[in-house]
């Protein structure tokens, strides 16, 4: 009997521990939910680098200009950057590549239904040796970097609003919202978020991970809704397998791997309520009207602290919502463990594209910024410009 009791005191001695284990020093800690998170690292609102605070400067390295003749530029955006430095941008019917030189090398939009064709580019990856290409529907087209066409994939469950955020192994990883039914004029309401994954080995779809956003719906008078993202999901592909995202106002950032389908990361550090200004309403609102005057939204308080994301050189850079006249944007810098390393000022060109459909049209990329930009003559260009850090030299 006494035995028994002794392992009946052991085993509940051991169950004490394993709760409170999670609560004292582990990574992870139980959420609200009753299961396993990772633990929020939190940092303070000063980096290790003791140069932080400092201004860097760009120096104009490449410039590709529309010259009329292989290929032009009406409404491009979405620039990305391969591995090997060559550029690559969307437009009207239109996904073009250039080499690292600024060379054009190609276009690989094909209008059409066959093999390797689409009416239009919804969203595309930059893989190390090939593009992964979501076209119309739930088409899912891969091109190698020399133009070939090697493989399409589609299933009807893909929703035909949902973003391509992710592919390796042969499955491919999207983010799908959902939008409320309208039953008032306008209000403020959750849109999922949904991870989904498609694995066209077995034709299977799976359902996986949320991550929540506030919109604000608005119902105009026989003219449909519109919808204004007071929060957004900001992904960006970090090794393949995983996202680094924002999907609140607070600043807050998650590690998302998705063949585990799990965050195994969360980092912060302490940062400022920025009071939303009039040119970032505008932003937010992409000029919606309602009965002639802008929408305003009374929800939206606050600029979100995380204006969005950039992998350079290792490291996560932070587009923060501080800014200052003279010296641009404040960046934060992360190591991929969550640590907070750096900042700095950097001044984005004036010329830069503006923010539409829900994205910054540039890219930071081992080093360079790579930014849209108006030309005087009223067209557009693409500049790569070397960002130059005299903490570095």
């Amino acid at each position: 009997m006494k035995a028994r009791n002794i392992i009946y005191t052991v085993s509940i001695i051991s169950l004490i521990g394993i709760f409170l284990l999670p609560l004292s020093g582990s990574i992870f800690q139980v959420d609200d939910t009753g299961l396993f998170a990772p633990k929020l690292i939190k940092n303070s609102k000063t980096p290790l680098n003791k140069n932080a605070g400092r201004i860097l400067k760009l120096k104009e390295e490449l410039r590709i200009d529309d010259v009329g003749d292989e290929f032009y530029f009406r409404n491009p955006q979405d620039i990305k950057v391969s591995p090997n430095g060559s550029i690559f941008i969307l437009d009207e019917n239109q996904l073009l590549h250039f080499n690292s030189s600024g060379k054009f090398i190609r276009n690989y939009f094909k209008s059409g239904q066959g093999p390797g064709e689409t009416m239009n580019v919804r969203e595309y990856l930059v893989d190390k040796d090939k593009l992964i290409i979501q076209g119309t529907g739930s088409k899912i087209m891969i091109y190698d970097f020399a133009g070939r066409f090697v493989s399409e994939h589609s299933h009807h469950e893909i929703p035909a609003f949902s973003s391509l955020r992710l592919g390796f192994n042969n499955k491919y990883y999207f983010s799908s919202r959902n939008y409320p039914i309208m039953d008032k004029p306008s209000y403020l309401s959750l849109s999922k978020n949904k991870m989904i994954s498609f694995s066209p080995e077995d034709d299977k779809i799976s359902s996986l991970m949320d991550f929540p956003t506030n919109i604000y719906t608005v119902l105009k008078k026989g003219k449909g809704r519109g919808i204004i993202n007071v929060e957004e999901l900001i992904a960006v592909p970090f090794k393949q397998k995983f996202l680094f995202l924002s999907h609140t106002g607070n600043y807050l950032i998650k590690l998302y791997d998705a063949e585990k389908n799990k965050v195994s990361r969360m980092f912060t550090r302490k940062f400022p309520k920025i009071r939303i200004t009039e040119e970032y309403e505008r932003e937010k609102t992409s000029g919606l009207l309602m009965d002639g005057k802008p929408v305003k939204v009374r929800e939206m308080k606050f600029q979100d602290g995380v204006r969005w994301l950039f992998i350079n050189n290792g490291n996560i850079w932070v587009m923060t919502s501080i800014k200052d006249k003279r010296n641009g944007t404040l960046f934060d810098v992360f190591t991929p463990e969550g640590e907070y390393i750096d900042n700095f000022y950097l001044k984005i060109p004036e010329n830069q594209r503006r923010r539409i459909y829900g994205k910054w049209h540039f890219e930071i990329k081992d080093g360079s910024l790579y930014t849209i930009e108006r030309t005087p003559e009223s067209t557009y260009c693409i500049i790569r410009y070397r960002i130059e850090d005299e903490d570095k030299e």
